[in-house]
């Protein structure tokens, strides 16, 4: 077993209180061009991503959990999501997205850019033009940490086969008239898992879904060692794997990596 990956000792930024709890980031915009100083000259934002934690292989191979700061907002790039209208749907993962419109027979999807992705009629496989493929879901329980209002990827197909596999919990909070969902994990067919404990298991209103949906703790783990059950809110482990701790204090969201690993 191996982490790899980790980039930082202990990273914090300070954000408004709006942004660290008040709606979801919205996607990454769709044309980038980031310089060495993490600035996206297509609009000239900070536009900057952190690794905090990650197993296997340093590629689709390997598991990694990633934040991409948005200008004011984190969001969570290593969920696949789709976001924006019925008639102009955007399609992101790992900090990229691809933007569609309806065409004009009111059922085909076409890509606002030349870049050989596809989206099917009814918005559950997207494909881009290198062949990964993303099978959404598009039940409506949006996660709280990102944009997703149309849909949560369930698996992503990569072009050799490697096979990512998202599990979620979904939920209903204000005497059932409200919405969300949150992601449990994420398995490779390679064999590595991504954990995601949180902040709180009960979720009965607005206040409550903050804590609901926050990250307390991630960890990295090889299946083929031990085994976590996917939907879980959390599991009990008998090998020491590596993680990265998320506190909020204020309006100062701080992760802490696993002391070993520093």
């Amino acid at each position: 077993m191996r982490a790899i990956g980790l980039l930082i000792a202990v990273f914090a930024i300070k954000v408004s209180a709006a942004s660290a709890q008040e709606g979801a980031p919205p996607p990454p915009p769709v044309l980038m061009a980031i310089d060495d100083k993490s600035v996206n000259l297509a609009s000239g934002q900070l536009m900057t991503s952190v690794t905090d934690i990650a197993i296997g292989p340093n590629d689709h191979r390997g598991l990694q959990y990633v934040r991409q700061w948005i200008p004011a907002h984190w969001r969570l790039a290593s969920i696949p999501i789709m976001s924006g209208a019925l008639d102009s749907p955007v399609v992101s993962y790992n900090g990229k997205s691809y933007a569609f419109s309806i065409a004009a027979d009111g059922i085909t999807y076409v890509p606002d850019r030349a870049n050989g992705s596809t989206l099917s009629s009814n918005r559950q496989i997207f494909t881009s033009g290198d062949g990964m493929v993303i099978n959404f879901s598009t039940s409506y329980y949006p996660i709280y940490s990102t944009a997703s209002n149309l849909g949560k990827g369930t698996s992503v197909v990569f072009p050799d086969g490697t096979t990512r596999t998202f599990t979620y919990e979904e939920a209903l909070y204000n005497s059932g008239s409200m919405r969300i969902g949150r992601l449990l994990s994420i398995i490779s067919s390679t064999g590595y898992q991504i954990k995601i404990k949180y902040s709180s298991n009960t979720l009965t209103n607005s206040n409550s879904r903050i804590a609901w949906s926050m990250a307390s703790r991630v960890t990295a783990i090889n299946n083929a060692v031990e085994y976590c059950d996917p939907s879980a809110s959390d599991c009990t482990f008998s090998s020491p794997w590596p993680y990265v701790a998320f506190t909020n204090s204020g309006d100062r969201i701080t992760s802490e990596p696993d002391p070993k690993l520093s």
